[in-house]
């Protein structure tokens, strides 16, 4: 419970700063700056990036209570059966090398859908601070297409991305239990 509550205090915090920087930073900007800034890229990427930010940070005291527990296990392990221990440890670079693999090919893809995200909320910034416009000449069916089309890319980036996921998701759960099989059988 400490750890994630820490965890999650050390997050919100952090994204709370970084959030008043960013506004600071846009503020100072000169008016011609600020008009070649899309605000559909800014709010989709500050809104992403602080998502992923904050998740890591909420994660991160378990992840060094983890690593910790980790480490204190192998001493033990290795103590007890070193044979065993060299068992379990040989998952390690099949599990890298997924990792790795797994990376190269989602990390291209994350992009792609995190960059549709920002020309979604671009597309519906723009409809709704010139909706009198958009009313006024009729032009609510191209708004609306507009919208549509990026949608259409967003939903396939983030369905690319799922596919990945779903490629190597089994695979990564998969082996440490195909070690864990080892042991069994050889202990």
């Amino acid at each position: 419970y400490i750890r994630r509550y820490y965890g999650g205090r050390l997050a919100l915090d952090v994204q709370h700063d970084l959030r008043t920087d960013m506004y600071a930073t846009i503020t100072r900007l000169d008016g011609k700056r600020q008009d070649e800034l899309s605000t559909g890229q800014v709010v989709g990427r500050a809104t992403s990036d602080l998502q992923l930010i904050q998740g890591l940070l909420f994660m991160l005291p378990m992840t060094i209570g983890n690593v910790l527990l980790f480490l204190i296990s192998l001493v033990i392990m290795a103590w007890l059966s070193l044979p065993l221990t060299l068992v379990a440890l040989a998952v390690a670079p099949a599990l890298w090398f997924i990792a790795r693999r797994s990376k190269a090919r989602l990390f291209p893809a994350t992009w792609y859908a995190q960059s549709q995200a920002a020309a979604v909320a671009g597309v519906v910034d723009g409809a709704v601070s010139g909706v009198r416009v958009v009313k006024g000449f009729g032009q609510e069916d191209q708004e609306t297409g507009k919208l549509r089309e990026v949608s259409r890319r967003l939903f396939a980036g983030r369905l690319r991305t799922i596919r990945l996921n779903s490629r190597y998701t089994p695979a990564l759960q998969a082996v440490p239990a195909l070690g864990q099989v080892a042991m069994l059988a050889l202990g």
